[in-house]
């Protein structure tokens, strides 16, 4: 899935988002079973500069798949995000989240919160 162009009003990623992120993250995995996201790439190295936040979504099936690609086009914070999806047994067999060094992103969105980032 790749990225929406954003408006150049906000150049980094704000804290608030990162939270909002999560918590459009956290909602949807309880309503649809077998979601894992992680954040990873510049957002992870340089908190306070990054603008995107990019994403793994890791899904069970193909019905999971469809239900968060379509929710994610509705949220409001979509053209701040860079989404890659990937099946458990994609994730297993090419260790997506272990080669690019990604985070939960329940444990990133608890980072940020400790950092001074752009109000």
């Amino acid at each position: 899935m790749g990225r929406i162009a954003r408006s150049v009003e906000q150049s980094v990623i704000r804290n608030q988002d990162v939270e909002k992120i999560a918590q459009f993250a956290g909602e949807l995995s309880r309503q649809i079973s077998g979601l894992n996201w992680f954040a990873f790439g510049s957002c992870c190295d340089r908190i306070d500069e990054a603008e995107d936040l990019d994403l793994i979504v890791i899904y069970e099936d193909m019905e999971a798949a469809a239900l968060v690609r379509a929710s994610l086009r509705e949220f409001e914070l979509y053209p701040l995000l860079d989404v890659s999806m990937f099946s458990a047994e994609e994730q297993r067999d090419h260790c997506f989240i272990e080669r690019r060094g990604a985070m939960p992103l329940e444990v990133f969105s608890k980072a940020t919160n400790r950092v001074s980032m752009t109000p």
